[in-house]
């Protein structure tokens, strides 16, 4: 199954749990980077140049982080790291020229005593300690194909080195607002990873648009309901704004053909029915699009299908 977006950094934190003690981790210098994270813009420790920024509410989206583990982790052991987490910053990147691709960076905040130690990397004989083009020393493992640097309130992620080297942009103006309570939520830097994934759903809409926002928000599940449910809530500043209406009535034919269509169970499918079974309002120029309710693993589907779109 593609990589969900959503799940990066606690794929990794997990991967490189499995090899560590709880031996107590030694001060870090007034040097390291982490040291001024606390005083820098959230979305700082990301580099520049992502199609996406994410934020995740980590204790509220427990339940969809929860249906991820990776190699002989239990979800035991999975919790105890999730608990110890409050919010993650993701960056992911489209593929490069040469079809290399920074898959992504990623910042944890949250509280990690003895979760890593120089000790135990050391004793490890899958990550090596290595230096960052800033100096700061890092750790890093080929077979898992990922950089990381931690202290006991944050974690760097990273397929390439976790420091920056140009900070990631301010997030756009209103995207502070509109995520107020999310689970999930973020901005993409341009339209063309979303218009891509519209033409891999079969979905005959190409938006232009100046800023992207998206969120997903939790609902209250039925009584008879096996698991939460949510909604995705996707917000488009039109380029230009005469096209609201047209885009409008062309999400719900969109919609009105999809569940005409409703009889394939084929991922691709059932991601754009569950994309499309929505509300759609038009104002002033901006689109909006709210999804009925979405289980975590139709939601996991519609995101890494974006993911697979990068």
């Amino acid at each position: 199954m593609a990589r969900f977006i959503f799940t990066l950094p606690f794929l990794f934190l997990l991967t490189t749990c499995a090899t560590i003690s709880s031996s107590v981790q030694g001060p870090f210098k007034l040097s390291d980077p982490l040291a001024r994270l606390d005083s820098a813009d959230e979305f700082a420790p990301l580099e520049y140049g992502a199609d996406a920024y994410i934020f995740i509410d980590a204790p509220n989206a427990r339940p969809i982080l929860d249906l991820f583990t990776i190699g002989n982790m239990t979800h035991e052991q999975f919790g105890q790291i999730a608990e110890q987490t409050s919010a993650i910053r993701v960056a992911l990147y489209k593929k490069t020229a040469d079809g290399q691709k920074n898959n992504f960076m990623a910042a944890a905040r949250g509280h990690y005593p003895n979760v890593l130690s120089a000790m135990a990397l050391t004793a490890s004989p899958d990550w090596q300690k290595v230096r960052a083009w800033n100096g700061a020393p890092y750790w890093y493992s080929e077979a898992a194909g990922v950089s990381l640097a931690m202290n006991t309130n944050w974690a760097l992620f990273s397929s390439n080195e976790p420091f920056a080297r140009e900070p990631a942009p301010l997030p756009p103006a209103g995207f502070d607002v509109f995520r107020q309570g999310a689970v999930v939520s973020g901005w993409l830097i341009d339209d063309s990873t979303l218009n891509k994934m519209f033409e891999v759903m079969e979905i005959p809409i190409k938006i232009d648009a100046k800023t992207m926002f998206f969120r997903v928000d939790g609902l209250q599940s039925p009584a008879d309901s096996n698991g939460e449910t949510y909604k995705i809530i996707l917000q488009f500043d039109l380029s230009a704004p005469e096209q609201s209406g047209g885009l409008l009535t062309l999400f719900e034919l969109a919609g009105l053909f999809i569940a005409e269509n409703s009889a394939s169970d084929a991922p691709l499918s059932l991601a754009a029915k569950s994309l499309l079974t929505n509300s759609v309002q038009a104002e002033e120029g901006v689109l909006t699009l709210t999804t009925a309710g979405l289980s975590a693993e139709r939601l996991g589907l519609i995101f890494s299908v974006f993911s697979a779109c990068l």
